[in-house]
């Protein structure tokens, strides 16, 4: 799939903003696109519209995991990532001394966070997405459930 026919996707999906559908245009590559993904406004977009599509991720699977953003059907355990975005399956994050972590979950994700020490894991999920936590010494998880479920 090339640029073009991922931004039309996105407008599909409802990219509403003419600032995002531009970011989405003037991508050079697809490493440019992770970077728009993993940007605020891409994070928010990915998790309310679970997009991109299954399809698509797998088609650029070797590129999304090694910057940390996992398709569905992934089943790794990560250690001391900084950002983490799971898009189904699941997968086991361990998090220790003053390491800081976000995660973000969506479509039926099961992430399994273990902190310990000093660590700070912040968990966003959404789409019917779980997390199962565990923490040691004074580490600390902060889980934000914005599941919607589907009528």
């Amino acid at each position: 799939m090339n640029i073009q026919e991922i931004y039309n996707a996105a407008y599909k999906a409802g990219a509403c903003t003419e600032k995002g559908l531009k970011m989405i245009s003037r991508a050079n590559n697809v490493n440019d696109l992770i970077d728009l993904m993993k940007s605020p406004q891409g994070i928010e977009f990915c998790m309310k519209n679970q997009f991109p599509s299954l399809d698509l991720l797998n088609e650029y699977r070797e590129q999304l995991e090694s910057n940390n953003i996992y398709p569905k059907g992934t089943d790794k355990t990560i250690i001391n990532p900084r950002f983490v975005i799971v898009f189904g399956g699941s997968i086991t994050v361990q998090v220790d001394d003053f390491n800081v972590c976000e995660i973000y979950a969506t479509n039926d994700s099961k992430v399994i966070v273990k902190a310990s020490d000093n660590a700070y894991v912040s968990i966003e999920l959404h789409h019917d997405s779980i997390a199962e936590t565990t923490k040691s010494g004074k580490s600390n998880i902060l889980l934000i459930n914005k599941t919607l479920v589907k009528k």
